[in-house]
């Protein structure tokens, strides 16, 4: 008589989990709302369960031939139907607004992921596909390099990391940069991008790759960007950059003209990226701080601080009352055992109206409005906020 292994039952264990965390999580918050002025509540729209990870795809050989073809789930959508992206670890994909899973597939090395379109890419592959979800490729040019979306724009990093091209959705190249070092990050703007760079300055670039302000924070010994955000108005920019100590510089515009107004010491020793991130409706920022949530408040040019369990994996304005949401995910200790995540929902004062947490090795969180979009593991849910 055969039985299974270890590990495929903690693989059932774990889903099952999962799913009894999902039926827990509405019936809390829908429950026992956190005080804010008056009740929030959480209605849940749907959820749907993801079919099992196809085999990954080859990539491409050292004589440059083609890839395998794709391994992906595709269900055509309606012509104009509105569809939601996400990635959950090694899998990507797009579902309806009624939770209809419309594509899935396996991140092949590199995955540029737009709101309805994407590029899913070999390591330096000599030419850029953009696909929609579909799965028909919507356009196509000759750059090597290293795709990004960013507020829907699609830039390309060069490979030695020190150029960036713009290119637009036709695939048209828009304009090209080669920056003064190693670019070590982008923020996108309506009109400006902003980069962040290895020799800790950053350069402010317009719709024609012109740089129109170049800028070297100042208060930390040792120089370098970790991160970078722009506001939605394009006036202001948050950077967190340097080594002892860290710091956090505000620059904001007035007249066309670009002055650092606020410097602060940070208690963070980063040595990776940092997300920072504008909120929307406002001049402020959140940004990553250690084990916590960092916010710089424009009105009284404060910070708050929020703890959190975990490395931040997600950070973005819920768009609801300015509430600000923010998700941790635990390392993983092995394949056949879950990490844990920690989701909390906050005021722009640090205030908590929601925190819980929950198992899980792959985690997703996006909002739009009153609505939030969650993927954990091999599952993938909608719920929107109400008041009552």
């Amino acid at each position: 008589m055969q039985t299974e292994g270890h590990g495929a039952i903690n693989v059932r264990v774990r889903k099952a989990l999962i799913s009894v965390f999902l039926l827990m999580l509405v019936l809390y918050i829908a429950l026992f709302p956190r005080p804010m002025g008056k009740e929030l509540l959480v209605k849940p729209l749907w959820t749907t369960r993801l079919p099992a990870a196809a085999p990954v795809a080859a990539a491409a050989n050292a004589a440059g031939q083609a890839p395998a073809p794709h391994t992906a789930f595709i269900r055509p959508a309606s012509p104009g139907e509105k569809l939601l992206a996400f990635r959950l670890g090694d899998r990507f994909g797009f579902v309806g607004l009624d939770g209809t899973l419309h594509y899935l597939d396996n991140v092949r090395y590199g995955l540029a992921l737009g709101t309805d379109r994407f590029v899913n890419y070999e390591q330096l592959s000599p030419r850029i596909n953009v696909e929609n979800p579909s799965g028909q490729v919507v356009a196509s040019f000759a750059q090597d390099g290293y795709p990004v979306y960013l507020n829907d724009r699609l830039y390309v990093l060069s490979p030695d990391r020190s150029g960036i091209s713009e290119y637009d959705k036709s695939g048209k190249l828009l304009w090209r940069h080669k920056a003064g070092s190693i670019i070590t990050s982008v923020a996108a703007g309506v009109k400006l991008s902003v980069l962040g760079l290895l020799d800790g300055h950053i350069e402010i670039v317009d719709g024609t790759g012109t740089t129109v302000y170049r800028d070297a924070p100042t208060g930390s010994s040792i120089p370098i960007i970790l991160g970078i955000a722009i506001s939605a108005a394009e006036d202001r920019i948050a950077v967190v950059s340097g080594l002892e100590p860290q710091v956090l510089s505000i620059y904001e515009r007035s007249g066309g003209q670009w002055t650092a107004t606020q410097t602060r010491r940070l208690g963070s020793d980063f040595r990776r990226p940092v997300l920072v991130r504008a909120l929307r409706g406002s001049g402020d920022f959140a940004f990553e701080g250690s084990e916590s949530v960092r916010i710089y408040s424009q009105q009284g040019r404060r910070l708050v601080s929020v703890p959190l369990s975990g490395s931040l994996h997600s950070l973005l304005g819920a768009g609801f009352d300015r509430l600000i949401l923010a998700a941790a995910l635990s390392d993983t200790q092995s394949s056949a055992s879950s990490g844990t995540a920690e989701v909390l929902l906050f005021l722009p004062d640090g205030r908590p109206v929601l925190r819980f947490r929950f198992p899980a090795s792959t985690l997703y969180v996006s909002a739009e409005g009153s609505r939030q979009f969650w993927g954990v593991d091999d599952t993938i849910f909608e719920s929107e906020l109400t008041t009552g």
